[in-house]
C-alpha cells in the first residue's frame, strides 16, 4: 500500500480484512503507539474510524514470503510478533472503498460534520501529515446512495517517531478544503472544543496502558509519559490553533474561487 509506513493489506483468520502496520516499519514502533492511542481517544468522540487490532504473527502464515519491506534496493523480512491493525469497515471483495470523492459528490457525505471534529483533533494530537480519509457507499434514510466517510493513517499524530508537537496551520487539514464549505466550521469546532473535556486524563492514560509493551524501546516509557502530560495540557492552546487553521482554509477557499 502507499505511504512510507509501508503497510500491507492482510485478511486475518477471523476473515477481516485489515490494514497492517509491522513492528519493523520503516517508520518505527512510535508510529504504531500513536496509532493505537489515537485509534482509542477517537472512541471517544464518537468519529467514524476503523477500529484498532493487535494482529499476532506467528509461524509461516499462508502468503507469509510476500511480507517484507523492499528499502533502497534490499529486501527486509517482517520481524516480530505483535503488530497493528486497523479493520476495514466493510469487506472489500463485495463492497467499493473510495480513497478519494470528486467535490460535487462530496455534499452526499452523512458525517461530513467529521471532517471539522478531525480538524480540532488533529491540532489537538499535532498531526504533521494531511488528513486522510476513505468512503463508503451506503443506502440513505430515503433509499438514495450516499457515502460515509471514515479516517484513517493517524501514525504521523505527535509529530511521528519524534514524539513533539509541530504546529502549523495547514497540518492535519483534508486535501480538499471543498469538503469543508457545507459545515459552519467556526460553529462547530467551537462544540467540538468543549466536547474534548469528556476525554480525561485518565481517558488519555488507559489509552495508552494497552499498548503492547514489546513496541517501546527503553526509553520510550519515559518520553510517552512526559508526552501525554503535554497533550492534557495542550488543549489550552487548541482555540488558537483552530482558528489559525480557519483563516487558513478560508484563504485557500478564496483562492481557488477568485
Amino acid at each position: 500500500m502507499r505511504g512510507a509506513g509501508k503497510s500491507f493489506f492482510v485478511q486475518g483468520r477471523d476473515d477481516c480484512f485489515y490494514v497492517a502496520k509491522f513492528s519493523n516499519n520503516p517508520q518505527g514502533t512510535r508510529t504504531l503507539i500513536n496509532e493505537w492511542i489515537v485509534g482509542q481517544l477517537l472512541t471517544h468522540l464518537r468519529v467514524s474510524t476503523p477500529q484498532v487490532k493487535i494482529l499476532t504473527l506467528e509461524g509461516c502464515p499462508e502468503g507469509g514470503e510476500k511480507l517484507y519491506f523492499t528499502l533502497e534496493n534490499k529486501r527486509r523480512m517482517i520481524e516480530g510478533r505483535l503488530h497493528f491493525g486497523s479493520q476495514c469497515p466493510v469487506n472489500p471483495e463485495k463492497k467499493a472503498i473510495y480513497d478519494f470523492l470528486p467535490s460535487r459528490l462530496l455534499p452526499l457525505v452523512v458525517n461530513v460534520t467529521h471532517f471539522a471534529t478531525m480538524l480540532v483533533f488533529d491540532k489537538w494530537v499535532g498531526q504533521v501529515d494531511a488528513r486522510q480519509g476513505i468512503f463508503v457507499r451506503e443506502p440513505g434514510a430515503r433509499g438514495e446512495s450516499v457515502f460515509r466517510s471514515y479516517f484513517i493513517d493517524h501514525g504521523l499524530s505527535f509529530a511521528g517517531n519524534r514524539w513533539a508537537f509541530e504546529d502549523a496551520p495547514g497540518y492535519g487539514q483534508y486535501m480538499n478544503c471543498a469538503v469543508y464549505s457545507s459545515i459552519n466550521l467556526a460553529q462547530h469546532t467551537r462544540q467540538v472544543l468543549s466536547s474534548l473535556d469528556a476525554i480525561t486524563e485518565s481517558h488519555i492514560y488507559d489509552a495508552a496502558g494497552t499498548v503492547p509493551l514489546e513496541w517501546f524501546s527503553k526509553t520510550d516509557e519515559t518520553a510517552l509519559a512526559h508526552l501525554l502530560r503535554s497533550l492534557h495540557r495542550r488543549r489550552d492552546r487548541l482555540p488558537l490553533l483552530v482558528d489559525a487553521c480557519i483563516r487558513n482554509i478560508s484563504l485557500q477557499t478564496e483562492s481557488l474561487m477568485g
